[in-house]
């Protein structure tokens, strides 16, 4: 999601033409880093926001958002 960010991989295809990979690709909805990362972040009825580890900046991921991203990316095309 962050980096280098859905957009990018979804304006070249998905993720298989990003990486050049015609295999099976296991994506995450980010469940792991909200937990791993606990200090960056903060857990509400909505989903989470959190604060990047790269520049700093504040994201909201919600179950909605998680699914776009996902999408996005292309992990099953």
């Amino acid at each position: 999601m962050l980096r280098p960010g859905e957009s990018v991989v979804a304006e070249l295809g998905d993720l298989h033409r990003f990486m050049a990979w015609p295999g099976p690709i296991l994506t995450d909805s980010g469940g792991f880093q909200v937990f791993s990362l606990s200090d960056l972040n903060k857990i509400d009825d909505d989903g989470v926001t959190f604060k990047s580890h790269i520049d700093g900046s504040m994201h909201h991921l919600d179950p909605e958002r998680s699914m776009a991203v996902q999408n996005a990316l292309g992990p099953t095309s």
